[in-house]
């Protein structure tokens, strides 16, 4: 990330597309020193489990304005 400076709150969030549940939510303080120097950033998720096979949307957001999502089809495992 670039182009912040000061404090923001980073959420992370998952949602189902199929019903517009969310089902994960991280909220992560941030600061950013300098504007111009790129920020890496970086959330290990431990112990969650997708409720269902089917299409999610991860939103990345700073201080409740989205930075990117994306969409991720989680697919059942083949015995």
């Amino acid at each position: 990330m670039t182009d912040g400076f000061g404090p923001f709150t980073i959420r992370l969030e998952i949602s189902r597309l199929d019903t517009g549940e969310l089902i994960f939510h991280r909220v992560i303080p941030m600061v950013f020193a300098d504007r111009l120097r790129a920020t890496d950033f970086a959330c290990r998720i431990n112990e969650f489990v997708f409720p269902a096979p089917g299409s999610y949307e991860i939103n990345l957001m700073a201080n409740q304005e989205s930075l990117g999502m994306t969409t991720l089809i989680v697919k059942e495992n083949d015995p």
